[in-house]
């Protein structure tokens, strides 16, 4: 999050965002003549999940701290288990409850305990946990689906 901001201070998010995809685009591109033909369309769909957690990230550099980014982005955890509650049928017990409060409580306490009201920076920062999050179900799910690739 500290070299992302930093990287802000000199380009813009989207040639940060570029870098970075463009960079694991070369080093991953080898593997792609052993992929199974059925996996390249979630894999593509998880990618896009993925874009979006790094694109709230960058843009939301801009004008908010990396702390405070990296914390909402922490909200990740409770993204897996309501798509896994709401798309897998999945049931949701109490201690999965009182981790979800908690975790809900000190990013509320974060953004209402700081001096300055959240913004449009604490908006885009909530793209990291929604993106991140749906590509970790994603990528789970990919893998009970596929479990050699």
């Amino acid at each position: 999050f500290a070299f992302g901001r930093y990287l802000n201070d000199f380009v813009s998010p989207a040639v940060v965002s570029g870098l970075r995809f463009s960079l694991a685009a070369v080093c991953l591109s080898p593997f792609l003549k052993d992929i199974e033909k059925e996996l390249i369309r979630p894999a593509v769909v998880c990618s896009l999940f993925v874009a979006m957690g790094y694109i709230g990230q960058s843009v939301s550099l801009e004008t908010i701290s990396a702390g405070k980014s990296g914390f909402i982005c922490s909200l990740a955890v409770i993204t897996c288990p309501l798509l896994e509650a709401f798309f897998d049928g999945r049931k949701i017990g109490a201690p999965l409850m009182a981790a979800i409060a908690l975790s809900i409580a000190g990013v509320g306490a974060l953004e209402l305990g700081d001096v300055e009201q959240p913004g449009i920076g604490d908006l885009w920062a909530m793209g990291q946990p929604i993106g991140f999050g749906a590509a970790f179900w994603k990528t789970n799910a990919m893998m009970r689906k596929f479990p050699t690739q």
